[in-house]
């Protein structure tokens, strides 16, 4: 066989191959999807005459009735925090479709959305 032959040959294998994913992804998927954002939240305390900002994060899932909400807040670190909040969720299954921004209170906060298979 000649190099041209044998590349017209894998590249007919690879067209197949991709659509039978193709047909096994649209036969597997039935449309239905849950949704859900993790966003940070600042807030403010007074402490003995000093005001003390910390963040937590926030995990909410949509649905008709509303957001369904849960804190994930780790006195020590932020970065734990949304740790935690990623490990909970990526355990659920929920994947990662969108990051961004929310301005909301005359500030910008992180935002990440994502979605699963209806459940």
């Amino acid at each position: 066989m000649t190099r041209r032959a044998i590349a017209v040959a894998v590249g007919i294998c690879l067209m197949g191959a991709w659509g039978m994913t193709e047909r096994r992804t649209a036969a597997q998927d039935t449309g239905a999807r849950d949704y859900l954002r993790i966003a940070a939240v600042q807030e403010r305390q007074s402490a003995r005459g000093t005001m003390v900002q910390s963040i937590r994060y926030q995990a909410c899932s949509a649905s008709a009735a509303g957001w369904s909400c849960r804190d994930f807040r780790n006195a020590r670190d932020t970065e734990d925090s949304l740790a935690a909040a990623l490990a909970a969720v990526g355990a659920e299954g929920w994947e990662l479709v969108s990051a961004g921004t929310v301005e909301a209170d005359s500030s910008a906060n992180a935002v990440l959305w994502f979605k699963r298979a209806r459940r």
